[in-house]
């Protein structure tokens, strides 16, 4: 068991080193894109999740998530060799549309391969911190990706892209070599009518399990919607040499690995543990729209430091509250409604980005914090009520 852990591990590094991280913004915009078209590609690829997610779930519930999550590193390799040759709009949708289908085979699978394996084996109780130190090596793939190509996007815009489309194939190789049990024959229902069976679970399992997955939707939008369209253009923005993106980036993702870490010690029962994380991203966001200034970026970087503490313990929480026969299709329903939220989300961040710049597109993310934060205090509350009863 601990062997097929460690592959899982390697398999999150390799799975994460988007060598073109840190200059995907970037590079759209040197093809003349608007920010509004940006967020609608980065939509584009939260769509294509959101549309795939119910029956990627499906699939790895019935035919085992470690062929989900092959396939997910197939499609990010495909993907990212597209976006390479990107000089259209219509290419580059292509290539977020393949990109988004890797996403949603990979989102759920992974997280119920895990849970799976450590339940079958007796450990379940290390659940939190083994998918802490998975996200810790995804954060270190991210790490390596954004040093290494921040850096070579100088002298090649394409490298970066191809470099991790080449990644992408021995992760689908280590996806193919971990074990996992013959899974049973199962009949369920397909397509839109088990999404609603998700969404059933997810209704009946009690205000908790509601409030987890809400916060979760609100809040990791948000930060994914700073992460992957406004933190390139804001560092831009306060005077950032592009020659510096990869050593920025570097220090973004150690910090999202330091917060891993962190969660790795922390209980998910901890008082207020769900809202100071939705109160941080308030306040940090609200910081970034006041100060604008080159040090911002220590600021930035306390956004992947709550990033690191926020999935592996609001993930435990939820899984905790699901069945394993129904873990990955609905976790699949929760990603979908995130999806959902993002792609409702950042084109009117782009849209307001056009109009009035990045300031007032980062109070629009601080104000919208604010429904995280009403809803993590009352997940602390009733986390901890459950604990005492």
């Amino acid at each position: 068991m601990r062997t097929t852990v460690r592959l899982y591990t390697i398999h999150s590094l390799l799975s994460r080193v988007y060598f073109f991280l840190p200059i995907l913004v970037l590079w759209f915009q040197s093809l003349q894109f608007s920010q509004f078209e940006i967020t609608l590609l980065i939509s584009v690829f939260y769509l294509a999740a959101t549309l795939s997610e119910v029956p990627t779930g499906i699939f790895s519930d019935h035919f085992g998530h470690k062929w989900a999550m092959t396939l997910s590193s197939l499609c990010q390799a495909v993907g990212a060799f597209v976006l390479a040759f990107s000089q259209t709009f219509w290419i580059a949708i292509l290539g977020e549309l393949l990109m988004g289908l890797g996403q949603a085979f990979y989102t759920g699978s992974k997280e119920a391969y895990l849970f799976n394996i450590l339940e079958k084996g007796e450990a379940g109780e290390r659940y939190q911190r083994d998918y802490a130190q998975s996200k810790l090596f995804e954060f270190v793939g991210m790490a390596i990706g954004s040093l290494i190509g921040g850096s070579i996007y100088v002298y090649s815009p394409r490298l970066p892209f191809l470099l991790s489309s080449a990644v992408f194939l021995v992760a689908a190789a280590f996806a193919l070599i971990l074990r996992e049990e013959p899974v049973e024959a199962k009949r369920s229902q397909i397509g839109w009518s088990s999404l609603a069976s998700g969404f059933q679970v997810i209704r009946n399992g009690g205000g908790t399990l509601k409030a987890l997955v809400l916060h979760f939707c609100i809040l990791f939008t948000l930060i994914l919607i700073f992460t992957v369209a406004i933190s390139q253009p804001y560092l831009k923005g306060v005077g950032i040499p592009l020659g510096a993106f990869g050593l920025l980036y570097l220090f973004f993702h150690l910090s999202a690995m330091g917060g891993s870490l962190w969660a790795k010690r922390i209980s998910t029962t901890s008082p207020g543990l769900f809202f100071i994380m939705a109160l941080g991203i308030l306040l940090v966001f609200a910081g970034l729209a006041l100060f604008h200034h080159p040090l911002s970026f220590l600021l930035a970087g306390c956004v992947y430091l709550i990033w690191g503490v926020f999935i592996p313990t609001t993930s435990d929480a939820t899984n905790r509250l699901i069945a394993s026969g129904e873990r990955a299709t609905v976790l699949s329903a929760r990603d979908f409604l995130q999806n959902l939220f993002f792609v409702l989300l950042a084109p009117l961040v782009g849209w307001v980005t056009d109009l009035w710049g990045l300031g007032m597109s980062l109070g629009l993310l601080s104000l919208s914090a604010g429904a995280a934060v009403l809803i993590g205090l009352q997940i602390s509350g009733r986390r901890l009520q459950e604990v005492n009863n």
